[in-house]
């Protein structure tokens, strides 16, 4: 297995994105994203704003405090990595190998068809563990299928992880 290092999985994240510089801007509606994600969540969470091309997470939503404690401004790839169980790293690297795999193989119409999700634990700034679950749908290609922006949604799932047991890695159709 290659070594785990924020260098590594930004290269993969660099695959998915096809290599894309990520300075296409983004003109989404933010509040239509938030009223539809009030609708379906079985505890709080937070959403961002994650450009792949580069790498970095450019909003993320005031729900991050409320779950870890922490100013939004701070939340980015390498304090995910920095703030994640020990355990829970080599997955969540092997799992994000996977889903570039998974939507490199895709024809580009396809791509802004599914959603990926699996969990993990992150550390709150009082020093203990939330499991999250992560919920992340592209929002923004080219018309090569370059995956260039996606939204993504971290949920406290903690009240549901009587067996601390990790979920496995899903892509779901949203199409069917």
């Amino acid at each position: 297995m290659p070594e785990l290092t924020l260098s590594n999985i930004k290269d993969n994240w660099r695959k998915i994105a096809k290599f894309q510089n990520g300075n296409i801007p983004h003109d989404f509606e933010v509040k239509v994203y938030k009223k539809l994600l009030e609708l379906f969540h079985v505890g709080d969470y937070y959403y961002y704003l994650f450009n792949t091309a580069n790498g970095t997470i450019e909003y993320t939503s005031d729900g991050f405090e409320k779950i870890l404690g922490y100013p939004a401004k701070i939340f980015s790839v390498e304090w995910i990595l920095e703030n994640m169980h020990p355990l829970d790293k080599p997955r969540f690297f092997a799992y994000e190998k996977l889903v570039t795999e998974f939507f490199n193989q895709l024809n580009p119409e396809k791509v802004l068809k599914y959603k990926v999700s699996y969990d993990y634990r992150i550390k709150t700034k009082e020093g203990n563990y939330k499991w999250i679950l992560q919920q992340v749908t592209t929002i923004q290609t080219d018309e090569n299928g370059s995956v260039i922006r996606v939204v993504g949604v971290h949920t406290d799932i903690s009240h549901l992880k009587n067996n601390h047991k990790p979920s496995g890695l899903s892509f779901l159709g949203l199409e069917g």
